[in-house]
Protein backbone atom coordinates (compact mmCIF):
# COMPACT_ATOMS: atom_id res chain seq x y z
CA UNK A 1 0.00 0.00 0.00
CA UNK A 2 1.61 3.10 -1.33
CA UNK A 3 0.73 6.97 0.79
CA UNK A 4 0.06 9.59 -1.61
CA UNK A 5 -0.62 12.74 0.13
CA UNK A 6 -3.51 12.15 2.47
CA UNK A 7 -5.27 8.86 0.56
CA UNK A 8 -3.89 5.01 0.88
CA UNK A 9 -4.05 3.68 -2.42
CA UNK A 10 -1.97 0.22 -4.06
CA UNK A 11 0.59 1.51 -6.14
CA UNK A 12 -0.60 -0.29 -9.20
CA UNK A 13 -3.40 1.82 -8.90
CA UNK A 14 -1.59 4.74 -8.83
CA UNK A 15 0.56 3.99 -12.13
CA UNK A 16 -2.70 3.32 -13.66
CA UNK A 17 -4.02 5.40 -16.70
CA UNK A 18 -7.38 7.11 -16.36
CA UNK A 19 -8.63 5.29 -18.98
CA UNK A 20 -7.08 1.74 -17.11
CA UNK A 21 -9.01 3.20 -14.54
CA UNK A 22 -12.50 3.80 -15.87
CA UNK A 23 -12.93 0.28 -16.70
CA UNK A 24 -12.55 -0.46 -13.53
CA UNK A 25 -14.17 2.17 -10.91
CA UNK A 26 -17.40 4.57 -10.93
CA UNK A 27 -16.77 6.79 -8.45
CA UNK A 28 -19.19 6.93 -5.29
CA UNK A 29 -22.02 4.21 -5.41
CA UNK A 30 -23.20 1.05 -7.02
CA UNK A 31 -22.33 0.70 -10.86
CA UNK A 32 -25.70 1.11 -12.94
CA UNK A 33 -28.66 3.61 -12.32
CA UNK A 34 -27.88 3.61 -8.29
CA UNK A 35 -24.43 5.31 -9.50
CA UNK A 36 -26.51 8.74 -10.13
CA UNK A 37 -28.01 9.12 -6.90
CA UNK A 38 -25.05 8.62 -4.11
CA UNK A 39 -23.58 12.24 -4.10
CA UNK A 40 -19.50 11.98 -4.97
CA UNK A 41 -19.28 14.25 -1.95
CA UNK A 42 -19.32 14.73 1.55
CA UNK A 43 -21.09 18.14 2.54
CA UNK A 44 -19.25 19.83 -0.30
CA UNK A 45 -15.86 17.68 0.46
CA UNK A 46 -15.35 15.57 -2.63
CA UNK A 47 -14.62 12.22 -1.74
CA UNK A 48 -14.30 10.98 -5.40
CA UNK A 49 -11.29 9.77 -4.82
CA UNK A 50 -11.59 7.97 -1.92
CA UNK A 51 -14.41 6.32 -3.32
CA UNK A 52 -12.42 4.89 -7.05
CA UNK A 53 -9.67 3.75 -4.26
CA UNK A 54 -12.35 1.58 -2.94
CA UNK A 55 -13.64 0.34 -5.93
CA UNK A 56 -9.81 -1.18 -7.00
CA UNK A 57 -9.34 -2.70 -4.44
CA UNK A 58 -12.46 -4.12 -3.86
CA UNK A 59 -12.09 -5.23 -7.65
CA UNK A 60 -9.02 -7.28 -6.55
CA UNK A 61 -10.42 -8.41 -3.66
CA UNK A 62 -10.95 -12.30 -3.05
CA UNK A 63 -12.32 -12.88 0.54
CA UNK A 64 -14.13 -11.55 3.65
CA UNK A 65 -10.78 -10.38 4.76
CA UNK A 66 -10.10 -8.70 2.29
CA UNK A 67 -13.40 -7.18 1.62
CA UNK A 68 -12.80 -5.89 5.34
CA UNK A 69 -9.72 -4.46 4.51
CA UNK A 70 -10.41 -2.59 1.92
CA UNK A 71 -13.78 -1.22 3.28
CA UNK A 72 -11.70 -0.13 6.65
CA UNK A 73 -9.17 1.49 4.00
CA UNK A 74 -11.89 3.48 2.41
CA UNK A 75 -12.62 4.80 6.02
CA UNK A 76 -9.54 5.87 6.93
CA UNK A 77 -9.04 7.47 3.29
CA UNK A 78 -12.39 9.25 3.96
CA UNK A 79 -11.36 10.31 7.44
CA UNK A 80 -8.27 11.75 6.57
CA UNK A 81 -9.95 14.15 3.56
CA UNK A 82 -12.11 15.10 6.09
CA UNK A 83 -9.23 15.75 8.90
CA UNK A 84 -6.90 17.76 6.36
CA UNK A 85 -10.08 20.04 5.49
CA UNK A 86 -10.35 22.09 8.39
CA UNK A 87 -14.11 23.16 8.71
CA UNK A 88 -17.22 23.20 11.22
CA UNK A 89 -18.41 20.54 8.78
CA UNK A 90 -16.28 17.77 9.80
CA UNK A 91 -18.40 16.55 12.68
CA UNK A 92 -21.31 15.37 10.04
CA UNK A 93 -18.95 14.66 7.64
CA UNK A 94 -17.47 12.08 9.48
CA UNK A 95 -21.19 11.27 9.98
CA UNK A 96 -21.86 10.31 6.72
CA UNK A 97 -18.36 8.83 6.33
CA UNK A 98 -19.60 6.64 8.45
CA UNK A 99 -22.68 5.91 6.89
CA UNK A 100 -20.91 5.22 3.60
CA UNK A 101 -18.76 2.89 5.28
CA UNK A 102 -21.75 0.88 6.98
CA UNK A 103 -22.99 0.83 3.30
CA UNK A 104 -20.21 -0.54 2.00
CA UNK A 105 -19.81 -3.23 4.41
CA UNK A 106 -23.72 -4.34 4.10
CA UNK A 107 -22.98 -4.39 0.17
CA UNK A 108 -19.68 -6.60 0.47
CA UNK A 109 -21.86 -9.28 2.45
CA UNK A 110 -24.51 -9.38 -0.11
CA UNK A 111 -21.49 -9.84 -3.14
CA UNK A 112 -19.66 -12.64 -1.12
CA UNK A 113 -23.39 -14.76 -1.09
CA UNK A 114 -23.66 -14.32 -5.09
Amino acid sequence: MTTTTILNAPQEYLDMSVEERSEIVNKCGPSGLMNEFIPNSLLGLDITESCNIHDYEFHLSQNEEDHRKVDNNFLHNMNNQIDRKKSWLNVPRKILANLYFYAVRIYSSFSRSS
